[in-house]
């Protein structure tokens, strides 16, 4: 199984008939917007997987699944382009990885200006791989779910400078027969198949190469990685 949904979060009262007593109890606490965060994604896990879906986070702080034997990864933001086409695009949106092995994903409006922090997450040898406008958000995107996949995976906390490294990316075409998540999964998955794509090689400290998907998607930047 290999799952990727990207999609506008539920609204509060739709998200929170998916969760438990104590998860209402905890978003209660929270701002509006946050408390709609924090249900979305959980409503995203239980309506593909099962609404007895039990949710908690390792010692890294990273969501886990405890009574299926799936991985889980999650990502939401706020904002988005301004399209008057598309007026839901200021609502953010919700990312969700669902997998039998390990995964992570992360999601970015491509507006936010990303080049003031670039010194923070890029090396100078790593600003240089791209001129294309969309690469400091992929870019970003991408140090995020490599940091997240090492949290899963390893229960260690990593710098985005010093200890996860883009070694390559490369911005191609639409593959309309592929799916987002680069295995036929059989079932619809949150972004259409025919949005252009593109693949990012990066790796941890000094272990083996890892291979990432990226895509722009309805003025988001999406990273995922699926082992």
């Amino acid at each position: 199984m290999k799952r990727l949904i990207v999609e506008l979060p539920l609204a509060f009262d739709e998200a929170a008939e998916w969760a438990t007593d104590d998860e209402r109890a905890i978003a209660g606490g929270f701002a509006p917007a946050r408390a709609r965060e924090y249900l979305a994604w959980r409503a995203v896990v239980r309506r593909e997987i099962g609404r007895d879906a039990a949710i908690a986070y390792n010692a890294a702080g990273a969501p886990m699944l405890t009574n299926y034997p799936l991985h889980l990864s999650v990502s939401h933001c706020r904002g988005g382009a301004a399209d008057s086409r598309k007026p839901s695009n200021g609502s953010g949106r919700v990312a969700v990885a669902i997998s039998d092995a390990p995964c992570a994903v992360d999601i970015e409006p491509v507006t936010r200006n990303f080049r003031r922090a670039m010194p923070r997450y890029l090396s100078p040898a790593e600003q240089q791989f791209s001129e294309n406008p969309l690469f400091p958000a992929v870019a970003w995107c991408a140090k995020e779910t490599l940091f997240k996949y090492a949290a899963s995976t390893t229960g260690r906390s990593l710098d985005l400078l010093r200890d996860l490294h883009i070694d390559r990316v490369q911005f191609s075409q639409s593959t309309p027969h592929d799916t987002p998540c680069g295995t036929p999964c059989g079932t619809p998955c949150g972004i259409p198949e025919n949005i252009p794509r593109g693949t990012l090689f990066a790796h941890i400290l000094n272990e083996k190469p890892i291979v990432l998907r990226f895509y722009e998607y309805e003025g988001f930047a999406v990273v995922c990685l699926f082992e």
